[in-house]
């Protein structure tokens, strides 16, 4: 059970689990695995999967994500001058995301990769949500639906101890994304970059500091449902 101002109270069930498939290298990570599902009173929900499967001596890695959320939520439009001029509406934001990507290690904790990804959001109105109208004029006269799906190469460093609970070591993620105008709904071919750097160091028995730093880029005619977001369902804030 758990209660949030945005969402009301809520119940949320997880299953996790750790597992190695190089039972006789015991000092790479595990490989994990965890299934989750929440819902609350105002109608929010999320269900998925996500893991990682770390192959001997931790040379190949798998990573692969799927989650469908719907949130009730307010929206004030993009950019700054809209939140600063308009009142809230309300707004039902839902999204579904697939992805999974392959690393090979190069060296020591560095690895190289590749990707695959599809994102579809769409958003509900009408009853008890704003009219579509209203949203819209917020937007620009962007679509309030889109989908599409992204090819990714991947250059990461690391070296935590664990992957789903990190006490030391230091993570460094870069990403560069294409969405082929082929692949998608928009209308154009798009491209972005990303770079998370993240550092953990145990300080006593129950306390560990982390530091937790991120960039994304984002090429020009990009829609609004796809832009860099401040927090999010799985970012530290």
């Amino acid at each position: 059970l758990y209660y949030s101002p945005s969402t009301s109270a809520g119940l949320a069930v997880m299953a996790a689990g750790r597992y190695r498939l190089d039972k006789s290298n015991r000092s790479i990570p595990a490989s994990n695995f965890s299934v989750y599902a929440t819902a609350s009173l105002t109608g929010f929900y999320r269900v998925g999967v996500q893991g990682c499967n770390i192959f001997r001596n931790d040379n190949q890695r798998i990573l692969y994500n799927a989650e469908f959320f719907s949130l009730p939520t307010s929206f004030w439009g993009v950019g700054y001058d809209s939140a600063m001029r308009n009142d809230a509406i309300k707004y039902l934001s839902s999204r579904c995301i697939v992805e999974g990507k392959f690393l090979q290690r190069v060296i020591g904790g560095l690895y190289v990769g590749a990707g695959v990804d599809f994102n579809s959001h769409f958003g509900k109105f009408g009853g008890k949500y704003s009219s579509q109208t209203a949203l819209e004029e917020r937007i620009g006269g962007e679509r309030v639906e889109y989908s599409a799906a992204g090819l990714s190469l991947y250059v990461e460093f690391d070296s935590r101890d664990a992957i789903s609970n990190a006490e030391r070591g230091v993570y460094v993620a870069l990403q560069v994304k294409s969405r082929p105008k082929g692949l998608n709904n928009i209308g154009r071919s798009l491209w972005s970059g990303s770079l998370v750097v993240d550092y953990y160091q145990r300080l006593w028995k129950d306390a560990v500091l982390a530091f937790d730093v991120q960039g994304e880029y984002n090429s020009a005619g990009t829609p609004w449902v796809y832009n860099a977001s401040i927090g999010g369902l799985q970012t530290m804030r």
